[in-house]
């Protein structure tokens, strides 16, 4: 690559392809990333840690699209503030997930959000209507068997 200066105002980019070292690089080097930035004052270390962190970023707003879970969309709202209400509870629900997620993790359930929602949606509460006498009765709330092991020990950390 070669830059050159053509007038004093712009600078143009003049470039040819070596097709053996560009052979070269398909065989060997490909599936490898280069980091281009901008920061000249980030070391190498802090550069990685910021791509890597840009996962989790793009993680967050797939999540907050999820139509089953936290969605933005569909949003049945007209008005700028019913607008930024409904976008602000998506986000409230995403950090909620997070927050379960983060603590299902350093109990040793290690499910992801998808996961986490889906095995909390199967449990399932039981109401138990109790006759006392001939117009009363007593009402009480129990919990379905879960027969899932996995499904069972999330439900307990998250209950602590």
């Amino acid at each position: 690559m070669i830059l050159s200066e053509k007038n004093r105002q712009v600078i143009y980019l003049e470039y040819e392809i070596n097709t053996q070292k560009k052979n070269f690089l398909k065989n060997t080097v490909l599936g490898k990333r280069i980091l281009i930035t901008s920061r000249q004052d980030w070391n190498n270390e802090e550069i990685v840690l910021a791509y890597q962190g840009q996962k989790d970023v793009e993680f967050a707003f797939r999540q907050i699209k999820n139509p089953f879970h936290t969605c933005i969309r569909p949003q049945y709202h007209w008005t700028d503030q019913k607008i930024k209400v409904h976008v602000l509870c998506s986000i409230i629900a995403f950090t909620i997930c997070a927050l379960i997620e983060k603590t299902a993790r350093e109990n040793d359930c290690p499910f992801i959000i998808n996961d986490i929602l889906d095995r909390l949606s199967s449990i399932r509460k039981v109401k138990y209507i109790i006759p006392k006498t001939k117009n009363k009765f007593n009402i009480e709330y129990g919990m379905e068997e879960i027969e899932d092991e996995a499904t069972r020990k999330l439900f307990e950390v998250l209950m602590k």
